[in-house]
């Protein structure tokens, strides 16, 4: 008798043997930050914190120039406003990351697809500091106990001036899908890594959260 009920639980259909799991919506954001306002040179009170379906950490909103004019330094993608990250912020908060996990998130995970960023020297403003070379390191990690790293890519931005440069893109592969959180680190710089701020531009991902 118990052999023929394991035969016949075996026979049913998945969908009557077992729950049917959560449907996930998604939805593809690109983050420009230019809705948040930000005053011009102080703009590293203003941590980001959650915005859009995930969480900056160590990261604050910096508004790039004055009147969107960027004289001196890294001209964000879409100016004015952007985010940045330096050695005062990773000393306060931890490495900078971006994640899924924060206080009412219904994120599960999400794919990144692309950035930009540049560096400058690391000064009481930031955004008036000249653009400076660097490599940064961007590693992907998927939710698990503990979470596991996927990938990691290094990216290289190399300013054609010295006063004023354009950001560039870091286009993430494939890999980076279906994360928990993403650390990006400044790991090489003309001068060092911990002199050096890196701002941050129209991040675009995809999100899947529960309705």
């Amino acid at each position: 008798m118990r052999t023929s009920i394991a035969i016949l639980l075996h026979l049913l259909p998945l969908s009557l043997a077992s729950p049917s799991s959560p449907r996930l919506s998604s939805q593809e954001i690109i983050a420009t930050f230019n809705e948040v306002t930000v005053v011009p040179a102080v703009g590293e009170l203003q941590q980001v914190n959650s915005y859009k379906l995930l969480n900056y950490s160590a990261f604050n909103f910096l508004n790039a120039g004055v009147e969107g004019a960027v004289v001196t330094g890294v001209v964000p993608q879409s100016p004015p406003i952007c985010i940045a990250t330096g050695i005062n912020e990773n000393v306060i908060a931890g490495t900078a990351q971006i994640t899924r996990n924060y206080v009412g998130s219904k994120v599960q995970y999400f794919d990144l697809l692309y950035f930009y960023f540049g560096c400058v020297v690391n000064t009481a403003e930031t955004v008036a500091g000249a653009p400076e070379m660097c490599t940064i390191s961007v590693t992907g990690f998927r939710p698990g106990s503990p979470s596991k790293a996927v990938d990691t890519i290094d990216f290289t931005f190399s300013p054609e001036a010295s006063v004023r440069a354009p950001m560039i893109q870091a286009f993430l592969p494939s890999t980076f899908s279906s994360l928990e959180r993403v650390e990006i680190a400044i790991v090489e710089a003309t001068g060092t890594s911990t002199t050096s701020a890196m701002l941050v531009d129209n991040v675009k991902y995809r999100v899947y959260y529960q309705n």
